[in-house]
C-alpha cells in the first residue's frame, strides 16, 4: 500500500464546515462527503471532488453539500455516473444500430472515430460540461470538417446524453448550453439551359470526337466540317491522324455513355444521387411516362455501395412525370445493361438496377461524383457539383413559372418552405417578371 503524501489524511484536511475537506489534487479546491440514497438498506457514503473554479471557498463547497443532501432527502439526487463519454456513446450507437439506416450508421461511425480521438473521450459523462463540448466542436471545425459536421456530431452527442438524463445517470444535458456558429449558406449554383445542353453534348460521342480531334491541333471550324464529313461518309473520308485514333474515341465514348445517360436524368429529374442510382426496371412506367423513387444506393461501411430500401425521408418516396427525352434515355440505358447481362451470363450480379457497374453491382456514389467532378472541370465549370444538377432542375422550373408546391413535390421536399428558402433568389426573378407584366397590362389598358 502506497504512503499518502504528508497532510493528505482526512483529519488534516478538515475545514470548519462538516463534511467539507481540502481536495487531494494539484488543482486544489474541495471535496464533499455526504450520505447518498441507501442501497439494499445499507449506508451509501458518497465522496465527490468539486470543480475548483466554481467552488473556490469552503463556504461554497458547504453550500453545494447542503444542496446535494436536500436532493437526497427529496428523492431527486442522481449519483454521478462513472461511464466515460466514449463508453456511453459507443453503447448508445450499438443500441440504435438495429433501427437506423446504413447511411446514418456510416455518419455515426465517422462521429465515433472523431470522439474516440478527442479530448473529451475519457471524461466521465457526469463531469462533462458545455465548455468541454464546445472545445471539441471547435476541434472539428479546425480539422477542416466544417460547421455542418460539428452540428452533426453535436446532435449525436446530445441525443445520447438525453438518454443518460432519462436513465437518471446525469441531471442535465450539457449539450443544451452549447452554441455553434451557423453554417454558411452556400450560394445555389446552376447552369443555363444552353450551358446544360452544351455540357451534355460534351459527354456524347460527338463531343468526345470533337475533343480528340481538337487535341490533334485542328481549328474549331475545321472540327465542325470534319464531323459533318465523318457522319456522312464514315472513317474512310478522314485524314490518317484521325483514322488512327478512331478506336480510342469509340472506347471512351462507350465507357462514357452510362454517365451521359445519368447526367441527362440528373438534370431532367432533379433527383438526388443515391435515388437515381437506386432505380429499377419496375420503377419506370413507359406507358404513363412516370418514374418512381423508392430506394437509394448509399455509402456503406468501408465505402462499399449498399442498396437501402428507403430514402432520405417519407416525402422523398415519390412518383414524377418525366419528359419523353428522359424516357428514351432510360430505354437506351436498359438496352445497354441487358446487353451486358447477356455477355456475362451467370457472372452478372443482378440487383435489378438500371444503372450498375459492368458486372451488375451498385455503382459507388463517391466514384460517380468524382467522375462528374472531372467532367465539370473539363467543361470549365469547376464551381459546379453533381448536386447542382438538382438545383438547376428546380431553379429552371421556378423561373419558368411552375408553382413552388409542385417543385417541392417533384424534389421530394417534406415542406415547401425548404424549397422556398433554397431558391428565394429565383423567386425574386419571377417577381420582377410579374411586375413587368403588370406594367404591360396598365400600358395596354384603355380608360
Amino acid at each position: 500500500m502506497s504512503k499518502q503524501p504528508k497532510g493528505s489524511s482526512k483529519a488534516s484536511r478538515k475545514t470548519k464546515y462538516p463534511g467539507v475537506y481540502s481536495a487531494r489534487n494539484e488543482a486544489g479546491g474541495y471535496e464533499i462527503v455526504f450520505d447518498g440514497p441507501r442501497t439494499s438498506g445499507k449506508r451509501n457514503q458518497i465522496t465527490e471532488v468539486l470543480d475548483p473554479e466554481k467552488f473556490n471557498t469552503a463556504a461554497k463547497a458547504a453550500s453545494e453539500r447542503a444542496r446535494r443532501i436536500a436532493e437526497v432527502q427529496n428523492g431527486r439526487f442522481i449519483e454521478p455516473c462513472k461511464m466515460t463519454v466514449i463508453e456511453f456513446l459507443t453503447e448508445y450507437i450499438e443500441s440504435r444500430s438495429p433501427y437506423i439506416k446504413v447511411s446514418t450508421k456510416y455518419n455515426y461511425s465517422c462521429a465515433l472515430k472523431f470522439f474516440s480521438n478527442s479530448a473529451i473521450a475519457n471524461i466521465q459523462i457526469a463531469k462533462l460540461n458545455a465548455h468541454h463540448i464546445e472545445q471539441a466542436m471547435i476541434e472539428v471545425i479546425r480539422n477542416g470538417l466544417g460547421v455542418s459536421s460539428a452540428r452533426l456530431y453535436l446532435r449525436l452527442l446530445s441525443r445520447s446524453l438525453r438518454k443518460a438524463v432519462r436513465q437518471k445517470l446525469i441531471a442535465e444535458n450539457p449539450c443544451d448550453l452549447v452554441e455553434l456558429p451557423r453554417s454558411t449558406k452556400k450560394e445555389v449554383v446552376i447552369m443555363s439551359p444552353e450551358e446544360m445542353l452544351s455540357y451534355l453534348k460534351s459527354l456524347s460521342f460527338e463531343g468526345i470526337w470533337n475533343s480528340f480531334v481538337k487535341d490533334l491541333g485542328y481549328h474549331e471550324k475545321d472540327v465542325k466540317d470534319l464531323w459533318s464529313k465523318y457522319r456522312l461518309h464514315g472513317i474512310g473520308s478522314m485524314p490518317d491522324d484521325i483514322s488512327a485514333i478512331e478506336k480510342k474515341i469509340k472506347k471512351k465514348a462507350d465507357a462514357s455513355e452510362v454517365y451521359l445517360n445519368l447526367a441527362t436524368l440528373f438534370f431532367g429529374t432533379g433527383a438526388r444521387r443515391g435515388e437515381l442510382l437506386g432505380i429499377c426496371d419496375d420503377d419506370i412506367d413507359f406507358q404513363s411516362g412516370t418514374l418512381t423513387f423508392r430506394q437509394s444506393v448509399v455509402r456503406g461501411f468501408k465505402g462499399r455501395p449498399f442498396i437501402q430500401e428507403s430514402l432520405k425521408s417519407d416525402s422523398s418516396r415519390r412518383t414524377i412525370t418525366i419528359h419523353e427525352n428522359e424516357m428514351r434515355v432510360l430505354k437506351r440505358q436498359i438496352m445497354l445493361r441487358n446487353k451486358q447481362k447477356i455477355k456475362l451470363g451467370a457472372r452478372y450480379n443482378d440487383n435489378g438496377l438500371v444503372f450498375a457497374t459492368p458486372d451488375g453491382r451498385p455503382m459507388r456514389p463517391s466514384v460517380v461524383s468524382l467522375r462528374f467532378r472531372k467532367t465539370f472541370v473539363a467543361f470549365e465549370r469547376p464551381d459546379f457539383s453533381l448536386h447542382d444538377t438538382r438545383h438547376t432542375h428546380a431553379s429552371l422550373l421556378i423561373m419558368a413559372g411552375l408553382p413552388i408546391t409542385d417543385v417541392a413535390a417533384r424534389l421530394g421536399h417534406a415542406n415547401p418552405a425548404i424549397t422556398l428558402s433554397t431558391y428565394t433568389h429565383f423567386l425574386q426573378d419571377r417577381s420582377k417578371v410579374a411586375s413587368d407584366k403588370w406594367g404591360e397590362i396598365l400600358r395596354n389598358a384603355s380608360v
